[in-house]
């Protein structure tokens, strides 16, 4: 299962309106596990991913959650600002990630349309301090292009998604 204490150095902290709005997303979404898939990583860690589905206001979100003894990966494909507040949800228990990403691309041996998911990973400091984060989006298998978002922006885009069903 997810882990739940804080991995980052940096608690995440948001405004006491965002808070509120996050609060609902994590009582209210619905959660559905499909599959749980152990590893092992290059020096014999073992790590497991998560795959599940999402429902929050007439939304639906698929990711996963990959888990490893230094770090956690949510990667969910779906509405955006719902992302964005699963992500944040997330940065309340792990801290602030320590990177976030869109991955965007039209890869024919992922889907046959235009490809687009939000990925936050949040790293223990020995894994960032080792290069990991940087690595992993420098030497991925995968034909997409990675565009960093700000934490700034991610507040902003669930700000603006949570209030509009107000």
């Amino acid at each position: 299962m997810s882990p739940t204490t804080q991995i980052t150095d940096d608690a995440y902290d948001p405004a006491d309106e965002l808070r509120e709005l996050l609060a609902e997303v994590k009582s209210d979404a619905k959660l559905h596990y499909e599959e749980e898939r152990p590893f092992q990583l290059p020096g014999g860690y073992e790590a497991t991913q998560l795959s599940y589905t999402m429902t929050f206001d007439g939304f639906e979100l698929t990711g996963t959650e990959t888990i490893t003894p230094f770090s956690v990966m949510v990667s969910l494909d779906g509405h955006l600002g719902c992302a964005t507040s699963v992500i944040l949800t997330n940065s309340l228990i792990y801290g602030v990630p320590t990177q976030a990403y869109i991955d965007e691309g039209n890869t024919a041996n992922i889907a046959p349309a235009q490809y687009r998911d939000l990925t936050a990973e949040w790293y223990a400091d020995p894994a960032i301090e080792a290069g990991i984060a940087e690595a992993r989006l420098e030497n991925r298998a995968v034909d997409l292009e990675a565009n960093l978002v700000q934490l700034d922006r991610l507040e902003k885009w669930a700000r603006v998604w949570l209030k509009a069903g107000d």
